[in-house]
Parts: C-alpha cells; structure tokens; sequence
C-alpha cells in the first residue's frame, strides 16, 4: 500500500494546531506512513520570528517583552528532531509582499506534481482552504483539519468542500461548521491527543512547593500559589477578564502570583493596541509585581507541575489544548462552557466551566479551590483520568491513520 502523506502546516510557531501535530506524528511513523511537512520558512529560526515580531509592533511597550528569554523550538526543528523531512512554502516575494492566493496555489500545486503524494493532510482551517480546489484539480486525497471556529465565508466554505474529508476537534467545531455550509457527510470528529508520558502529574500526592529556579528569579516564595495562564494573547482568550480576576484574587489572597505564558501572533494594529491596553492595566494595578509575562516558553509541562491552578477564561475555544495539557498534567483548573471546553470535561462542568466574562465568580471559584487542598487533590486525579481514557495521542493518531488508509485503499 502507498504510504505517502504530504502534511501542510500554517505556521513556523509552535501554536496549538503545531503542538497537536508533533503529539501524533511519533505514532504515524511508527504506523508505517511515510510523513514530509510543508511549512512557511522552513529553516528559518524562532529568535528570527520574535525579533520580526517586535520590529513590525513599535507601539509596544518595552515591558511587554519576556521576563525570561526561553523561546519554545520552531516547528522546523521540532520536526528535524524527530527526523521528518520538511519543504519550504514561500508565503512572501522578495519584496516582503504576501503571495496572493493564486500564487500560492500555484506554488503548492507544482509541490504536489513533483513530490507526487499519495494524501494531502491540511493542518488547519486557513491551509484546508487553500488546497482544497489544487488537490480536486490534481486528483490527490485531502484531509482538512479544522481548529478554529469562526465565520466564513461562501466562497471559503466552498473552497473546504473541495476536500475529500474534514477532521473538526470537536463536536462544537463541527455542528458550527456543518451549520454554515460544510459537507457534513465528509465531517468527523477526532479529538486532539496529548503526550501522557511529557505532560503528568507532579511525583507527590502532595502539593509540592518547591523553590524552582523560575520562582527565585520572579521572586516567589516557596509556598506561594501560582495561577497560570497559556496561550495567544488576543481577545478570544479573554485575558482582560483574567486580569480582573486577578485583581480580586490578589486583594483577598497577597501571596498569590500570576504567570501570564504566550505572545501576541497577530500584527493587526487592534491587536497590538489590545496587548498594548494589557500591559497598561497591568503597569497601574497596585498588584503589578505579582503579574509576570512570561512569553514564549518551551518548559510548559514544567511550569504546569509546579503551578496550583490553571485560569483559562477563553471566550471561545473549539478544543483548548492547554486544557488537554492541563488535565495530563494533573492541574485543577478554572475555564469557560464555551466551544468544545465542556466535552474535555465532562462530568466535572460544575467546577470547571463558568461564564466567560463573570470576573467575580470565576475569582470567587478560584479562591475556594485555593483553600481546599482535598478537593484540588480530587480534581487533579480525575483529571488525569479523563486525560488517560480520552485523549491520549496515541488514540488519535490510530483514528488518523485510520483515515489515511480508507482514502488511500480507495
């Protein structure tokens, strides 16, 4: 059986689209399927990506760059590590100027003829949408993998329904999806998988208060409660509400400390000046020293053990996968019933997932759970457990593969 999959990924970065990749591509391998990436700027260096980032957003403040310079691998060496050949897409001309969509198409067509595939798996929404219309034209199986949801529109949902197959992350991603158009009877469900064995729980049954090197550098003492938080920061994620949150936290609780990990990827000018307003609000807050932006990092199952709890108040999320990591993690956590946050955590909704703009009760949970150290025992176990029977990375790559087979075979 031919076994040779072209995989086509959106970013150089490492976002969670990225993340949840390289958690599955260990089994595809070893399943036998003969894996190639196509990604932007292959061999380029994620230092060269931040650096662009702070040149291209002169508004931003200078505290807004990264207590602690620990910038997580690019997908490029993620995937040279694990020994996966990957090709260049060229996203810009010479000029600095965006390829249009024509070009770009062109160019992944002429990969396609002289690479010869036999399956074409899109990692996201945006790279779904360009390669559906080249990969009918050409004749190539193409799997679109949709991450996000948000709103398309006609001509891009035509463009989706080109493929021959659609993998949403949750039911909430695909009933949205389906609902604007999308072949439903080419949609499925297939959870995101999570390394169990990169992200577990602490060795204790015990909190454990170690004084980490992170925590002597920020100046945290040992025994002091850590509220993290991980992901793009932009307005879906809802981190002003987190800040407010925190400062009601922090006026009860004076010990507690806020991580705040991720960076901005978006360069529209709303979303500088909405990081731009964070940082603001934060400078003013008489809790300011206790709030600590830490950026990119790539010690996220590190930080995530020897963390208290987890504030996630996204205001949207098709399948968080810091809420994934969390959970391998054995890490309580605090989120929002939105996207497909409750079907990670089914059966524990009632602590869990509350409004995502009700600042006062997510902080009111939070300081509970701070105070109960039997219950954050019993929420990390069954956590764990639902990390363990429903979203091991294994799992969802032999429903992949299973995929692969079934379009290849046919």
């Amino acid at each position: 059986m031919a076994r040779k999959i072209l995989i086509i990924a959106e970013y150089e970065i490492l976002n969670g689209g990225e993340r949840s990749l390289l958690a599955v591509l260990p089994y595809l391998k070893e399943a036998g399927w003969q894996i190639s990436v196509l990604l932007p700027n292959a061999g380029v260096s994620g230092t060269a990506d931040v650096d662009r980032r702070m040149k291209e957003s002169p508004g931003l403040p200078a505290r807004s760059k990264p207590v602690e310079q620990n910038a997580a691998l690019t997908l490029n060496e993620a995937l040279s590590a694990m020994e996966i050949p990957t090709i260049p897409l060229i996203k810009c001309d010479r000029q600095g100027n965006r390829l249009t969509q024509t070009e770009m198409r062109s160019q992944i067509a002429g990969q396609l003829m002289s690479d010869a595939p036999n399956l074409i798996h899109c990692n996201s929404l945006s790279t779904s949408r360009l390669c559906g219309p080249v990969a009918r034209r050409l004749g190539i199986p193409a799997i679109g993998h949709l991450r996000d949801i948000i709103k398309l529109s006609r001509r891009a949902i035509e463009d989706l329904n080109e493929l021959s197959q659609i993998i949403a992350v949750s039911q909430a991603t695909r009933d949205w999806h389906v609902n604007q158009g999308i072949a439903a009877e080419r949609s499925v469900v297939i959870y995101n998988g999570v390394d169990l064995k990169a992200f577990s729980p602490r060795c204790s049954t015990t909190v454990d208060h170690r004084t980490s090197d992170l925590r002597k550098k920020l100046g945290i003492e040992a025994a002091a409660p850590v509220l993290l938080f991980v992901g793009q920061i932009g307005l879906r994620k809802g981190i002003d509400v987190l800040l407010a949150v925190f400062e009601i936290i922090a006026r009860v609780d004076s010990s507690c400390h806020l991580l705040i990990v991720g960076e901005r990827n978006s360069l529209k000018q709303e979303a500088i000046v909405f990081e731009t307003a964070l940082h603001d609000a934060t400078a003013s807050s008489d809790v300011s020293p206790r709030i600590h932006w830490l950026s990119r990092r790539s010690d996220i199952p590190e930080l995530m053990r020897e963390s208290t709890l987890l504030i996630h108040p996204a205001r949207q999320e098709p399948l968080g996968r810091v809420l994934l990591e969390a959970a391998a993690s054995g890490l309580p956590m605090i989120t929002t019933y939105v996207g497909g946050s409750p079907e990670i955590l089914a059966g524990l909704e009632s602590w869990q997932l509350l409004q995502p703009v009700d600042a006062e009760l997510i902080a009111d949970r939070v300081l509970k759970l701070l105070h109960d150290e039997d219950q954050l025992l019993e929420i990390s176990r069954q956590l764990r457990q639902i990390a363990e029977t429903r979203f091991p990375a294994e799992r969802t790559a032999k429903a992949i593969s299973a995929i692969y087979r079934n379009w290849i075979l046919n």
